[in-house]
């Protein structure tokens, strides 16, 4: 016992996850940091090339010493020439100040990387880096401690070219593809129960549809916590920029806009409909894509909305249109009927990923009590 609490005491504690073992950054940012190794690559690089100033100034006890910009052909002037030699020994005392900074960040090792070329056909010597270069003010010291070219040519690598792209002929034509594996016809069939067609009477219902649902998703992705009154309030200039963004007509604008609004905003104050969104839910999603076999068919389908209550698994569906007659429970028994096969599809795709209990449903948020739920029979 007492061993293995020496041992405990011993153990080294086990180092952060959220600690990076290596950390890249500026050599400003390195300033006050110190490191293991530290390693300075791209010394041979040249900045980038600083435009002409339009005015260089320099503030002396004498007063302001102002040289504009010489004019184009014309020889700079002697003040501007001399301001400017200034600039460049402040830009070259600053390099030399951050290259101290990085030299000094390094408690074991400092690794100092350039690229250079040969500076004749014999490769025996080393072409001086470039004036403004971090290695051209290291090459005094460091010149006679690199070995030559010709020494280090076996172990550097070539460069890497990209391939040269030559054109096909004219005539040319793709190899014919391999055999793929056969798939049974009756895996191309439609599924036996056809899922109904979107009888949207034009472009602009399908829009207000699209638009709702990206919404729909929206809010319930945030949350309704962030969708109070006012915010909502903004709803009527996004909807009709997404109307837009639809194709919808100018003509059409004012009508979509109204009724795409008006469906999210009975959502929101609608308590079944803020229910279906809330973000309570267990395992919730929205736009919830997936494809799988059905009636021996691949089948692409995308869930509204998706959630598990009560050890069941929900599968809700959207619907934006109106019912203007007065039998709204007839409407939604049709409704039902319609789109009875269609979440039964979802339910059995959805039935292979979750073996709980699926509780379909239909959803119009535009129709006065208009929500209709049954349980999935298999």
């Amino acid at each position: 016992q007492a061993f293995r609490a020496a041992l405990d005491e011993s153990r080294a504690a086990p180092e952060s996850d959220a600690v990076a073992p290596v950390k890249v950054m500026t050599l400003h940012r390195a300033k006050g940091l110190e490191f293991d190794t530290v390693i300075l690559p791209g010394l041979a690089r040249t900045s980038a090339r600083t435009e002409p100033k339009l005015l260089r100034w320099r503030a002396r006890p004498a007063g302001l010493m102002l040289a504009p910009m010489a004019a184009r052909g014309a020889n700079e002037g002697p003040i501007s020439a001399y301001l400017k030699r200034l600039a460049q020994a402040e830009t070259d005392a600053e390099l030399g100040r951050l290259l101290y900074v990085g030299a000094t960040r390094a408690k074991v090792r400092l690794h100092m990387t350039a690229v250079l070329q040969p500076k004749n056909s014999q490769a025996n010597e080393w072409q001086s880096p470039r004036v403004g270069t971090a290695l051209h003010k290291l090459w005094r010291p460091v010149a006679n401690t690199i070995a030559p070219p010709a020494t280090m040519a076996s172990v550097i690598a070539p460069p890497m070219r990209a391939p040269l792209l030559r054109r096909l002929p004219l005539g040319w034509q793709a190899p014919p593809l391999p055999v793929s594996v056969p798939l049974p016809a009756s895996t191309l069939a439609t599924a036996s129960n056809p899922i109904p067609v979107f009888d949207w009477a034009h472009a602009t219902a399908a829009a207000i549809g699209t638009v709702a649902h990206r919404f729909l998703a929206q809010l319930a992705h945030e949350g309704l916590a962030a969708w109070p009154p006012e915010r909502a309030a903004t709803l009527p200039p996004r909807v009709r920029a997404a109307m837009r963004s639809e194709g919808v007509d100018e003509a059409a604008l004012a009508t979509a806009t109204a009724h795409t609004v008006g469906a999210i905003e009975r959502t929101l104050t609608d308590e079944r409909g803020r229910w279906i969104l809330s973000d309570a839910h267990a395992e919730a999603k929205s736009e919830w894509a997936l494809a799988g076999i059905d009636g021996n068919a691949l089948v692409h389908v995308t869930i509204d909305r998706t959630f598990v209550a009560a050890g069941e698994r929900w599968i809700i569906d959207f619907k934006t249109g109106r019912h203007e007659g007065g039998d709204s429970a007839a409407f939604l028994d049709r409704e039902v009927e319609r789109y009875r096969a269609q979440l039964a599809q979802y339910a059995r795709i959805v039935s292979a990923l979750d073996p709980r209990p699926i509780r379909l449903a239909l959803y119009f948020p535009l129709v006065e009590r208009g929500f209709r739920e049954w349980a999935f029979g298999g």
